[in-house]
């Protein structure tokens, strides 16, 4: 018997999203809100893949034929080596803006994810890329912070988040 991979992995975000879905029940409806609505979204496209998953039939197909197998093209030129690795450059990323969250909080993570990505992976220039990141930050505090009044929790060492929070409401609070 072939394993379905897909099966198998379509399944484990399911189970994540329940476990989700249950930890968050209890929560405060502001709190609870967004994280639900996110969730139940995430469990119908789920089995509406397992649905998908056990109830279509498979062809073999060749090995040259990849229509369908694939979000983009194969480059069937690459060597092993560049395959993994471009596997692994988005789970890199993502596992690095998270221990930025983890480290320092969301404030500061986004503007900084934002303007080393872009320098790095977009090799867009500097001016560019600090605008941009600018404008995130602007976003960030501005939207969840002072409109929202979301809570952010409280990062590993939050005083670089806190200093430049406490500037922006010494700012405001200025009248300038």
């Amino acid at each position: 018997m072939k394993i379905n991979y897909s099966l198998l992995f379509t399944c484990f975000i399911l189970g994540v999203t329940a476990y989700l879905i249950y930890a968050a029940w209890d929560w405060p409806f502001e709190t609870k809100f967004f994280p639900l609505a996110i969730a139940w979204v995430i469990v119908v496209l789920c089995i509406a893949q397992i649905a998908v998953d056990v109830f279509t039939t498979k062809n073999p197909i060749s090995s040259k034929d990849q229509t369908g197998v694939v979000d983009s093209p194969v480059e069937e030129d690459l060597g092993k080596g560049e395959t993994i690795w471009r596997i692994l450059i988005p789970w890199l990323w993502l596992f690095g803006f998270i221990g930025s969250i983890w480290l320092i909080g969301f404030v500061l993570s986004i503007p900084l994810f934002i303007l080393v990505y872009m320098l790095v992976q977009g090799r867009e220039s500097f001016k560019v890329s600090f605008t941009w990141s600018i404008v995130g930050f602007v976003f960030t505090v501005g939207l969840f912070d002072m409109i929202l009044h979301t809570h952010w929790g409280t990062p590993f060492w939050s005083g670089p988040g806190n200093f430049v929070m406490e500037l922006i409401y010494r700012y405001i609070s200025s009248g300038v």
